[in-house]
């Protein structure tokens, strides 16, 4: 993969781009040039958001057969 900053995926339109630095939680992925996330950091905070989703739903619908 190829070493490019974020200033120059910018002017070249790229969606991403690559560091060849892991990120601050260790990942050695491409980044976002909108905001900078690395994608792995997304995807993890994307799983984590859908079983949150998951289970606040199995709550309610628990909640309402009870009652």
């Amino acid at each position: 993969m190829q070493i490019v900053k974020r200033a120059r995926a910018i002017a070249e339109g790229l969606r991403v781009y690559y560091t060849g630095r892991p990120c601050k939680r260790g990942h050695l992925a491409t980044r976002s040039t909108i905001h900078g996330a690395c994608s792995a950091c997304v995807r993890e905070a994307q799983r984590e958001a859908r079983v949150a989703l998951r289970a606040r739903i199995r709550e309610a619908e628990e909640s309402r057969t009870s009652v």
